[in-house]
């Protein structure tokens, strides 16, 4: 028996199921990312926005890019304009390998090339990745538009003829020349 003015403690209260299920859910996410999302390199997706299924580096036909957007999380982005050739190189590296999980996701779309981190929630993401964008000069020369959006590192953009530049940096170092 309970006696008079105490409180029984062994009813939970719907605001008690509501802070269970939500620390059950905050450790499913957690064991998730931390092992059990990807067999081959413990990532969930949640990068890419449906920008494509392209992934990792590539060689990309410069005639089909007007436009170029990047969204990087980590890591060095280095935008260079080279002479001849008639591809678009995008090269991806880390300090470590990479899992399909992990490569970056590319796509183009309507005459913009967009370049995605890939996965932005993984074990990996506690390292980096850098990126090259090799552009060659006959595209660079006529570029509507670039948008790069990165969350930290060193950003480094040289030789663009572009009309219009939107770049939004998190933290980190921006660099833009030529």
């Amino acid at each position: 028996t309970i006696a008079r003015g105490a409180v029984d403690m062994t009813k939970l209260t719907s605001a008690s199921y509501v802070r269970i299920a939500l620390v059950v859910v905050l450790g499913l996410l957690l064991v998730g990312a931390v092992g059990f999302g990807s067999l081959g390199g413990c990532s969930m997706r949640f990068g890419g926005y449906g920008i494509g299924e392209n992934m990792g580096s590539a060689s990309i036909e410069a005639g089909s890019v007007e436009n170029l957007s990047i969204a990087w999380a980590s890591g060095t982005v280095d935008v260079d304009v080279v002479d001849g050739g008639d591809t678009i190189e995008v090269v991806e590296r880390a300090p470590r390998g990479l899992t399909k999980a992990q490569e970056m996701r590319w796509s183009v779309s309507g005459g913009t090339l967009s370049i995605d981190y890939g996965s932005w929630f993984s074990c990996f993401s506690l390292n980096r990745k850098d990126l090259e964008v090799r552009i060659p000069r006959s595209c660079a020369e006529r570029l509507g538009s670039v948008r790069i959006d990165g969350s930290s590192g060193r950003y480094d953009v040289k030789g663009l003829a572009c009309e219009a530049m939107d770049l939004k940096l998190a933290s980190g170092e921006m660099s833009v020349s030529g």
